[in-house]
């Protein structure tokens, strides 16, 4: 069987991105976990490791710096999509996400608040 690709779409902006170079440490029905390295260089991290919890549609990531120190966990909603005919995944970024610090912060990132009518 080929290898299995790996596709990380988003919505805002519109893009879908082969990530050729994550590396899959395990893959089951219900959890998908891999290794990456950040697609473009950035000062505050390198490299993480995400566990797509495939069933439940969330992906959580452990973001580290060059040190191997963590920088924040990034918790996303996500729709995985299978495809067997290319033996594909796309992981669809349902852009609402939430950033947890080291110290405890926790942030709500990719969505306008003022959208929301509670």
């Amino acid at each position: 069987m080929d290898r299995v690709k790996l596709y990380r779409r988003r919505f805002i902006p519109d893009e879908k991105i082969l990530l050729k170079d994550d590396f899959i440490v395990s893959l089951d029905e219900e959890r998908l976990v891999t290794k990456w390295d950040v697609l473009t260089k950035r000062h505050d991290f390198t490299h993480g490791t995400s566990c797509y919890f495939l069933k439940r549609g969330w992906k959580i990531s452990r973001f580290l710096d060059d040190r191997d120190e963590l920088v924040y966990w990034y918790c996303d909603i996500i729709e995985p999509e299978f495809n067997p005919s290319d033996n594909s995944y796309i992981l669809n970024d349902l852009l609402i996400d939430v950033i947890i610090y080291p110290d405890g912060r926790v942030e709500v990132v990719d969505i306008d608040l003022s959208l929301i009518h509670i």
